[in-house]
């Protein structure tokens, strides 16, 4: 059972203070998770530099740096996202992956 009910339909309608505070909640909780594929972390971090940095104005690392051009090409892939969008995405990523490691955190999806 979730500790808090909402669904993703209706945190879009939250003012941006409001989704943050979620945003935040999830960010905490994802540190948990001891699965996912590189995808899905791709996902995540790419939409949470989005979130706390904006648009992605650095250099690739050297192809050498596997891991960093990894995450920059998953930060870069979010480019042009505004705030909200990239909060949305990371939260539902977040809660899907959440959901299946560990159980349902805040969002019930409309059934």
């Amino acid at each position: 059972m979730p500790i808090f009910t909402i669904t993703l339909e209706t945190m879009g309608t939250l003012p941006e203070p409001e989704l943050f505070v979620f945003f935040q909640k999830y960010a905490n909780a994802v540190r948990q998770l001891t699965e996912g594929t590189s995808e899905e972390q791709g996902i995540l971090y790419g939409n949470y530099k989005q979130v706390t940095v904006g648009d992605n104005t650095t250099e690739r690392p050297w192809f050498v740096n596997v891991f960093g051009c990894q995450k920059w090409d998953a930060w870069t892939a979010c480019q042009g996202k505004t705030k909200l969008q990239a909060m949305m995405d990371y939260i539902a990523t977040a809660d899907r992956l959440y959901t299946e490691q560990v159980g349902a955190l805040f969002i019930e999806e409309n059934k």
